[in-house]
């Protein structure tokens, strides 16, 4: 496995940056090419996009090293809300898929990013070569996923398992976890892929131990954060491999994920340059260095995004991977610049924090938070999701554990936070879309952020 660890991407990056398979793979090699693919995304952005004609300056093209990438300006989540079809650089006609995104809890503007063939092509085979690390020919995956549509990301990864000779099975975002598990026992899957919370939600149903034993034998989470809570309570419940995958629609869904080693996500190199800077300053930080990931597409031609800040909060990690891998390593992801909620006086919380807490709480399958503020009073509401048969014996356990958390309870006991649970049925947990959760704000006029 350790060999398998070390090359399955690899070969996928000599094949990109046209290396024979024979070769040796070095880092100066992969350097060499990210920085070939830079100047060339420079001179295509340049030229097809008018939001980055006006953006990028003459003296900012044809980098002499990849430390020159830095001087060139950053593009952020609003700049994709209000310019998209000024950063669009192609022909709408040979646009092959819109994907909108509308953040919950928000009433920004949604973000529109565009995608060519040769976008969805080039993610098609990434997660082949990603797929073929974790699957054998003719095993199954249920894909717990979005996939009804053609290009969609439970189609493109039900597509790259074919290529392999295994099968996807899409069974689409669970509106309950007992559907999500007949699905699997129907038809016999060995591997799941889905949300975090989606697939706890499967390990914790009162079936799951009963008909579910020795079934599944790795599952791959992804599109939101992981707590290390869930990871290791569906690697007990399932006695399975668990592996986290690390994206987001803007860098084509794949981003990185991790080997067998479980230290980190192996980056998407070939199509994606990865680089960590100050929140505060923008200034680049060496690795070992902990900051927000900034990303710039290298192969993008529908929506190519050049030094565009993610808003999460990680590191690259400077050491080897013991798995013999050359490609660089994002730590995991800790949470959010944006997504620390004061309550009280110079306390704060995130949505980390709670994750943490409320996941190690047996019955608990999923949850939402809220604060409401109105007229300087602050109310915490926990929703939290559950097929327990005493709800109230759940909500005393989630109340204490919460008050664990030393911003919750300073900030209660100087009576400036009130703390509200609420157990709710998880046959009524709404179907959560792919995207990153975050505490809800809710103000007296009713507005959400």
């Amino acid at each position: 496995m350790t060999k398998q660890c070390a090359t399955y991407l690899e070969d996928w990056f000599k094949n990109r940056a046209g290396i024979p398979l024979a070769a040796p793979l070095k880092r100066a090699d992969i350097e060499d090419h990210q920085l070939k693919q830079l100047n060339e995304t420079l001179m295509y952005a340049s030229h097809h996009s008018p939001f980055y004609k006006n953006r990028l300056n003459p003296d900012q093209m044809n980098l002499k090293s990849l430390a020159d990438h830095s001087r060139l300006p950053f593009t952020t989540e609003e700049d994709l809300r209000h310019n998209s079809l000024q950063i669009l650089s192609t022909s709408q006609n040979d646009v092959s898929r819109v994907v909108t995104l509308q953040t919950s809890g928000t009433t920004h503007d949604p973000k529109r990013l565009y995608f060519t063939e040769q976008d969805l092509a080039g993610t098609l085979v990434f997660f082949h070569h990603v797929m073929s690390h974790l699957f054998m020919s003719g095993q199954r995956m249920l894909i717990l996923l979005p996939g009804s549509t053609p290009d969609s990301l439970g189609d493109l990864l039900s597509r790259a398992l074919k290529m392999m000779g295994a099968r996807g099975i899409i069974h689409g975002l669970p509106e309950n976890p007992q559907a999500a598990l007949e699905a699997a026992i129907r038809y016999k899957t060995e591997l799941v892929i889905g949300l975090p919370t989606d697939v706890l939600s499967m390990a914790r149903h009162s079936d799951s131990l009963q008909k579910f034993k020795g079934l599944i034998k790795k599952v791959v989470l992804c599109s939101d954060y992981i707590p290390d809570t869930l990871v290791n309570t569906i690697k007990q419940l399932w006695h399975c491999e668990v592996f986290e995958h690390y994206g987001m629609t803007e860098m084509g869904y794949g981003g990185g994920i991790q080997c067998s080693v479980h230290e980190g996500y192996h980056l998407r190199e070939a199509d994606l340059f990865f680089e960590i800077v100050d929140p505060e300053t923008g200034h680049t930080l060496t690795n070992g260095e902990s900051g927000e990931v900034v990303f710039t597409t290298l192969t993008q031609r529908g929506m190519p995004l050049i030094r565009y800040r993610t808003g999460d909060i990680s590191r690259l990690i400077p050491e080897p991977c013991p798995c013999g891998s050359i490609f660089q390593r994002l730590d995991k992801v800790m949470g959010r610049i944006n997504g620390a909620l004061k309550i009280g006086i110079n306390q704060f919380i995130f949505i980390s924090d709670l994750d943490e807490i409320i996941f190690r709480i047996s019955g608990i399958q999923n949850y939402e938070a809220t604060i409401e503020r109105d007229n300087g009073h602050d109310c915490l509401i926990l929703s939290v999701y559950t097929d327990a048969y005493s709800p109230a014996d759940i909500t005393t356990r989630v109340k204490n554990a919460v008050l664990e958390i030393p911003a919750i309870h300073k900030a209660i006991s100087a009576k400036l936070l009130q703390l509200k649970t609420v157990a709710l049925s998880a046959v009524a947990r709404q179907t959560q879309q792919p995207a990153k959760r975050k505490i809800i704000e809710r103000y007296g006029n009713g507005e959400l952020q």
